[in-house]
């Protein structure tokens, strides 16, 4: 028996070593992809001069991005476009029923009709679509966004003022809402 527990204690022991051998190996700075040292490196003047470049076009990049640009840059539209053609809102067929509760329940809530309500509906579910290809182009410059309710749902995005504002008809290409479209309006903010 008194074996057993040394054997218990021991495969404890070399457990415990075995695991801090990783956590020690595992917090030791990555060597493989290491650059060779060159003279700017190991040159305590070229080095502080190179810091000093570094840290001078950093600023420079900092105050160029808050002062923004002079012009503001506008959204590249083609790149968000889906490709879909734009069918009639009246020819589409919506997953929500005119007559389903969601859809009375937003008539009655915006004071729109059942088939305005249908189409917010089904639009506004599908709204995000185009966000990603937007997030793309707008980077550091999104701020935030907002869908309308009610008799037109539209997609409101708010950037900061290094973006042109604009706007553009945007046709989704799921399969939920294909071909229906939605206005997406560029807000920049001062």
């Amino acid at each position: 028996m008194r074996e057993v527990k040394n054997m218990g204690k021991k495969y404890t022991l070399y457990s415990l070593v075995l695991l801090s051998g990783v956590f020690v190996l595992g917090c030791q700075p990555q060597t493989d992809n290491a650059e060779p040292q060159t003279d700017t490196q190991t040159n305590p003047h070229t080095k502080a001069q190179t810091t000093a470049q570094a840290e001078s076009e950093t600023t420079t990049k900092t105050q160029s991005q808050i002062k923004g640009t002079s012009t503001p840059q506008p959204i590249d539209w083609a790149k968000i476009d889906s490709g879909v053609t734009p069918i009639a809102a009246d020819s589409f067929e919506y997953p929500f029923a005119l007559d389903s509760e969601p859809v009375k329940s937003y008539a009655q809530f915006f004071h729109v009709t059942p088939a305005e309500a249908q189409h917010s509906l089904t639009v506004g579910t599908a709204s995000n679509e185009p966000l990603p290809a937007l997030f793309d182009q707008l980077g550091d410059n999104y701020v935030s966004h907002e869908l309308t309710d009610g008799k037109e749902v539209r997609l409101i995005v708010h950037t900061t003022a290094d973006v042109a504002a604009s706007e553009h008809v945007y046709v989704f290409a799921e399969p939920f809402a294909r071909g229906l479209s939605m206005p997406v309006q560029i807000a920049p903010q001062n």
